[in-house]
């Protein structure tokens, strides 16, 4: 499986948004999660990815629990509101990305991403939080 949750709770407060769920997604399917405003969707997946703590159950990606770094590996997340840390300007960003994930690339190889991405080196210069959401999208 790629996922299994297993009697997962999660409450906010005295509301319990997550109440027992099992799930088991398997390898090469594709699912969707669907559901009313408000009934927990953001929050299995922020729990899923450790974004938040569940106050009880087990949760596994790839078989391994969803707190190791090493089971997310090779998942991506982007959330609708995605807001790198605005103390940073879009280079230190991009840069703290690749070393947080050991890439090898060189500068001239960011720089052809870069362009690829009509990034222009004035804007990377900014601090994150003068840059629309749609350029910081960009860089994740």
């Amino acid at each position: 499986m790629i996922l299994t949750c297993q009697q997962v709770v999660k409450c906010y407060r005295d509301k319990r948004v997550l109440d027992g769920i099992d799930l088991d997604v398997p390898e090469g399917q594709f699912f969707g999660l669907v559901g009313m405003n408000g009934s927990g969707k953001s929050t299995l997946i922020k729990s899923t990815l450790d974004l938040i703590g569940i106050d009880s159950g087990v949760i596994r990606i790839h078989g391994k629990p969803h707190r190791s770094v090493e089971a997310r590996k090779q998942v991506a997340y982007l959330p609708d509101r995605f807001s790198p840390p605005v103390h940073l300007r879009g280079k230190d960003f991009i840069r703290y990305m690749l070393d947080m994930h050991h890439s090898s690339k060189t500068q001239a190889e960011i720089d052809e991403i870069l362009d690829g991405l009509e990034l222009q080196p004035s804007e990377l210069g900014e601090s994150v939080n003068k840059l629309s959401k749609g350029m910081t999208r960009n860089w994740v």
